[in-house]
């Protein structure tokens, strides 16, 4: 399976959970609305029925899309974050006067942003959002009288508490939902570039050219040593070599004779040897290899017998035995 197919794959895979959460919500909605009518209760939900009905309608036809062979959920995504920051918005509208919890309802609105956008746009979103949430949406309510403030009774309150409790674990469902599947679909990304391998066919650059390019990032990388950073990628390598991940690839592959990863981890389990050959083997092995770059020591312990050919805790016993007996 291509990383395409695999992207593809789990993009489908999140939209469908989405749409069958939002349906199960709007049904869940529907029953509650039709429990305040049937008990004559004097509270009442901020969305009419005719809204609730035609959200239903919305999401029932997203759900029968879903269920097709050819379903392609990302281009919806876009439509279905637009269609619910109109429906959260005016929620909030009519219900922030009696009680702000209703705002928590951005957070996964938020979190879909976030999924379909660059860092700086984010950034943006956040601060938007935390605008209307805490600015605009009470002013505006406030201004022209929209869902103004009345004195609950104690079973109305009681019933807005519950209420809130429903609110504020229905929003932290679809947010962990949304982030988690954002952080899914980033691992396939970045790890189909990390492995990328040399292929022949592709578009064709002069060998010189990429010897040049390996030398220049073997330059950077030795006068800066930027694999101390963990999160450190071929996309942040690529910009400032000023080229692209697929020619970096290339370059290591070719000139380097491996992938990307692996030209990383020899880099950073150098640098440990250093370390450890500088203090004869008197160190906190964590330490090292955390200033390597490393997070796990199960990596670390991998990487480091696959180019040493020893575990760390033997490189540094050999060479304690050799400081003592010279």
């Amino acid at each position: 399976m291509t990383v395409q197919e695999q992207i593809h794959k789990m993009r489908n895979q999140f939209g469908r959970i989405l749409i069958y959460s939002l349906f199960a919500i709007l049904l869940f909605y529907t029953c509650l609305t039709l429990y305040f009518k049937v008990a004559n209760t004097d509270y009442r939900l901020s969305i009419r029925p005719p809204s609730i009905f035609f959200s239903l309608l919305v999401m029932g036809y997203l759900l029968f899309l879903s269920l097709k062979k050819n379903f392609n959920f990302w281009p919806i995504l876009k439509v279905i974050t637009i269609g619910l920051y109109i429906l959260v918005f005016y929620l909030t509208l009519l219900g922030c006067q009696r009680s702000m919890v209703c705002m928590f309802f951005f957070m996964p609105i938020t979190a879909l942003v976030i999924m379909q956008v660059s860092l700086k746009n984010s950034i943006i979103a956040i601060t938007i959002t935390f605008l209307l949430c805490f600015l605009i949406i009470p002013y505006i309510s406030k201004r022209f009288n929209l869902g103004s403030e009345k004195v609950l009774t104690e079973d109305d309150a009681q019933t807005l508490k519950y209420l809130s409790y429903i609110i504020v674990t229905i929003s932290f469902y679809l947010t962990f939902l949304t982030l988690y599947y954002y952080n899914e679909l980033t691992k396939i990304a970045n790890s189909a570039v990390k492995e990328k391998p040399f292929n022949s066919e592709q578009q064709s650059v002069d060998d010189s050219t990429l010897m040049l390019l390996y030398l220049k990032i073997q330059e950077y990388i030795e006068n800066n040593k930027p694999y101390t950073h963990p999160d450190f990628t071929i996309n942040m390598l690529s910009k400032k070599v000023k080229s692209n991940p697929s020619y970096v690839s290339r370059a290591i592959n070719q000139e380097g004779g491996k992938n990307f990863s692996d030209f990383i981890q020899e880099y950073r389990i150098n640098l440990v040897k250093e370390e450890f050959i500088k203090k004869h083997g008197h160190v906190i092995i964590k330490e090292v290899y955390e200033r390597a770059g490393f997070r796990q020591q199960a990596t670390f312990n991998r990487n480091f017998k696959k180019f040493v050919g020893k575990t760390p805790s033997q490189y540094c016993f050999d060479l304690q035995k050799d400081y003592f007996l010279s």
